[in-house]
């Protein structure tokens, strides 16, 4: 009998060593940039709105496990500063078969303090679980699966405790999906807000799924606010009129006029507003609904007005990438079978520095600032890629790769292809192609 104690002692012991090993491992990694995502829909209560954005988050220098987060919260027009933790327990490996990375769930407790002297201010504390998986020794949120329905990351699930009350409410949050909602979500795809609740704080929510609301571009507004920079905050709303068949929109920041801009008529529009020269001030773009270009105009902090530029290179479903400074579209080419993407990026002072046949340097004006970098062709049919051009700002072409494979490709595009590059190995393993 005590043999068998103490064989089952040893086992324990053995088993937490490897437990502990693996999370040791794992623990080596700067999960910083996944806690960083503010792609977060929250709610507290019976379902009022929650809205939280991490201003700051970063690893602790000699606990590894430990990650200081600093940022804002707001429940109707109260906005509080937050600062607190994330204490990571342990990891849990959750990997699928034939997939060629591994996946984890990180499962950790969090403590967020609001600023004691700002009205109506609490605790924050609960449980986070988020996932991730390792490739090439490299940390990255998983969303392989982020269009699919259902999707959720970084779910946090837990309480609120008022400091002058002591009332404690349910408050969750996370990215895409709030965890034991309470019968708030009733979406099958995405997040849906129960009709009996939109008046929760959901409304402008629920009329961007609804685009034919007469109070669309007042949702639109409202749904795009930096509310987090609080007095600092640039509220740009806008007016589209028709007048004598010309369009033009009326822009406000702070409900104080700014400027007109010309547009064109006959369309309705969406209204985007982005960083599109990242250079730290957000722009605005006018696009027709349902169609592939836009009318972009760039914030100048010098004017203290947006100033249109050209960009009529620019067509098909764009995608602004902040990490690698670019802006990506993706056409599709019917006759040929054929996926286009194209990488833009932006000239700042719209000149290049070429040399001439003397090989004396000179300055050439590029009447577009958004350049084609580089163009990346796959063929519906058949995994892989047809061809990748690399281009200077003056159009020369700079390189051409035939039939290049993930790993030759330029480091912009593994960036940026990553997830399909790794479906496409798993649909192979498991001859899913076929």
């Amino acid at each position: 009998m005590l043999k068998k104690v103490l064989i089952f002692i040893l086992l324990s012991v053995t088993s937490y060593q490897v437990t502990c090993a693996k999370d040791a491992n794992c623990l080596k990694y700067d999960y910083s940039h996944l806690l960083m995502n503010n792609n977060i829909l929250g709610c507290i209560g019976n379902g009022q709105r929650l809205y939280i954005h991490f201003d700051t988050v970063y690893k602790d220098k000699e606990k590894a496990e430990l990650y200081h987060v600093a940022g804002k919260t707001r429940v109707k027009d109260n906005i509080c500063s937050f600062t607190g933790n994330v204490n990571i327990s342990r990891f849990k490996q959750v990997d699928t078969e034939y997939y060629p990375v591994k996946h984890y769930k990180m499962i950790a407790k969090y403590e967020f303090k609001e600023d004691t002297k700002q009205y109506g201010a609490g605790m924050f504390s609960g449980r986070l679980e988020s996932d991730f998986f390792i490739y090439k020794d490299s940390v990255y949120m998983d969303e392989i699966n982020n269009e699919g329905d259902g999707y959720c990351n970084n779910q946090y699930k837990g309480v609120w405790k008022s400091y002058k009350t002591n009332v404690i409410k349910k408050a969750n949050f996370g990215i895409d999906r709030i965890p034991d909602d309470g019968g708030l979500d009733v979406g099958c795809s995405e997040f849906m807000v129960d009709r009996s609740k939109q008046h929760l704080g959901w409304e402008t929510y629920m009329m961007l799924i609804s685009p034919d609301s007469k109070r669309y571009h007042q949702a639109l507004a409202e749904e795009q606010r930096e509310w987090w920079k609080k007095d600092k905050e640039k509220f740009v709303t806008w007016e589209i009129k028709t007048e004598k068949r010309k369009a033009f929109a009326n822009i406000y920041i702070n409900n104080k006029y700014i400027q007109s801009v010309n547009l064109i008529s006959s369309f309705e529009y969406t209204v985007e507003q982005d960083d599109y020269n990242f250079d730290g001030h957000r722009d605005i773009c006018f696009s027709p609904r349902d169609n592939s270009w836009g009318i972009y105009f760039l914030w100048s902090p010098a004017e203290v007005k947006y100033i249109k530029t050209k960009a009529d290179n620019i067509t098909g479903l764009r995608y602004t990438v902040p990490e690698l400074k670019v802006i990506i579209t993706l056409n599709y080419d019917n006759k040929n079978n054929c996926v286009i993407w194209q990488m833009y990026q932006y000239i700042n002072n719209h000149y290049i520095n070429k040399q001439n046949t003397n090989k004396r340097s000179i300055n050439q004006h590029i009447d577009n600032p958004f350049v084609l970098y580089s163009r990346l062709t796959s063929n519906y049919t058949t995994p892989g890629y047809l061809l990748e051009e690399t281009f200077s700002p003056d159009g020369t072409v700079l390189s051409i790769k035939h039939n290049p494979t993930y790993d030759q490709l330029n480091p912009k595009w593994q960036y940026y292809r990553l997830y399909e590059h790794l479906d496409e190995i798993y649909n192979k393993n498991t001859d899913y192609s076929e």
